[in-house]
């Protein structure tokens, strides 16, 4: 096999035959594929290399075409796991052994997500003890975490005050320093709206008046350190509907507030075109009557 280390890169010694080894060079035990096709090989190298610069979106299209070619294999899976919740093998100085970090918040549980369940399916026992790694502690810290901040924020902006703890201050912080810089009349704070004519619903976190730009902008806020901007042009120019259908008035700018842990934000301009929600709709609506005419 020419595979290389999912954490850092090195070439692997690898038997015939094994689903588990240990690089001779960070010392981390791992998981393989099973292809032993040499253009498979070099996809899987090219999407973990991708995963370890945390280019998640990247390395997602990569295991995605792995599991175009083999739909068993379950290191593509694993993989499509690792990329959804952000997943970086960071060093420990202290014991030198790679922690998995999570990068992307979710507030759904790794065991009810399908892909997981596809890479336990299709994985030997070997390669599920190392899957298991990866800790439930660890993926609910990061959903757990942005929770908080939302909670934070929302105390904040109604009640003039709130508690952060140590793992929310950053980002607070990094909130108290938008309010500063751009002012907001809040017109709306986690503001659930539905569409009697579309039927679908959604929680809007802020929709403002902000004095550094002109008319209403509805604002998503993210704590994650990857914002991925496909899903949020979704996501926002859904919200933007749901807001001039409920109200009537016309929203003038889409914007996710980047809250960092370095205590420092980012706001993010996002394109008001509705197509790609619409067609995200539609292809929704379309599935749900053929589930329908199956019963």
């Amino acid at each position: 096999m020419l595979l290389n280390c999912k954490f850092c890169g090195g070439e692997l010694e690898i038997t015939h035959g094994v689903s588990v080894t240990t690089c001779k060079y960070c010392h981390t035990a791992q998981t393989l594929p099973k292809t032993a096709d040499e253009g498979q090989q070099g996809l899987f190298n090219r999407a973990n290399s991708l995963r370890r610069r945390c280019d998640f979106d990247k390395a997602e299209a990569a295991f995605e075409k792995l599991i175009e070619a083999d739909g068993n294999e379950s290191e593509a899976y694993w993989g499509l796991v690792l990329c959804k919740y952000g997943i970086e093998y960071v060093k420990d100085p202290a014991s030198g052994e790679h922690k998995p970090t999570c990068h992307r918040t979710s507030y759904d549980s790794i065991v009810a997500d399908e892909d997981y369940k596809l890479a336990l399916q299709y994985a030997d026992f070997a390669s599920r003890e190392i899957y298991g790694d990866i800790s439930q502690y660890t993926l609910d810290n990061a959903a757990e975490r942005g929770k908080k901040v939302h909670k934070c924020t929302e105390e904040l902006d109604k009640y003039g005050e709130t508690s952060a703890d140590e793992v929310a201050s950053p980002y607070i912080r990094a909130y108290l320093k938008f309010l500063n810089d751009h002012r907001p009349t809040y017109l709306a704070i986690e503001k659930v709206l539905a569409s009697p004519l579309m039927k679908f619903a959604g929680t809007l976190d802020r929709v403002a008046i902000l004095k550094t730009v002109e008319g209403i902008s509805i604002i998503d806020i993210k704590s994650s350190s990857v914002v991925q901007k496909v899903l949020a042009k979704i996501q926002l120019n859904g919200y933007k509907k749901l807001w001039e259908e409920t109200t009537g008035d016309t929203v003038s700018n889409l914007f996710i507030l980047h809250l960092k842990n370095d205590e420092t934000y980012k706001l993010v301009p996002i394109e008001m075109n509705p197509s790609l929600f619409d067609a995200c709709y539609t292809l929704h609506k379309a599935m749900e009557k053929k589930k329908r005419s199956k019963k």
